[in-house]
């Protein structure tokens, strides 16, 4: 896809399932989710379909919240609240993040929370969460997994080896 980009300016959903093993389907639910996520610029139409480019280099994103929709929507606005909050408590940042078409729970936050402490993104003040003003690398929501936590803003896995005390 980045070559594509820089060679092309663009490329569609079904230049990369040619080039590539992977069946059409997952690569078009790839592409779908990168373009969420807003790796992905949407550039033109081509003759079967959009046509994308990247906007955020690096490595590519996990598959981890494309499989689950809620918890994506989740993350994303928890990360929103958390940057305008800076810091909080676990069910101030629920009702902060929480509209109408998605609810977050609390039980979200702090799994969310936590992941995010273990890669040095937030720190926990004794159930006062802060988001440390380094880590705030812009809009796009960290994708966590069991792993590792990944930076859309950077693209780049961030701290794997757990926040150093």
């Amino acid at each position: 896809m980045r070559t594509l980009s820089s060679d092309y300016g663009h490329f569609g959903v079904g230049t990369i399932a040619a080039l590539t093993p992977a069946a059409y389907p997952p690569v078009a639910e790839w592409i779908g989710f990168l373009h969420r996520e807003r790796v992905l610029e949407a550039v033109g139409t081509g003759r079967h379909g959009p046509t994308y480019a990247v906007q955020i280099a690096g490595e590519a994103p996990p598959l981890s919240r494309m499989t689950n929709g809620r918890c994506a929507q989740q993350q994303r606005q928890m990360w929103a609240a958390m940057r305008k909050l800076r810091s909080w408590k676990t069910d101030d940042l629920a009702d902060a993040a929480s509209t109408e078409e998605c609810q977050v729970t609390a039980h979200a936050v702090r799994t969310y929370c936590r992941s995010l402490m273990q890669a040095g993104v937030v720190a926990d003040h004794g159930g006062l969460w802060r988001l440390k003003p380094a880590a705030d690398t812009g809009p796009r929501a960290p994708v966590t997994s069991t792993a590792f936590v990944f930076d859309l803003n950077l693209g780049r896995a961030i701290n794997l080896n757990g926040a150093s005390s």
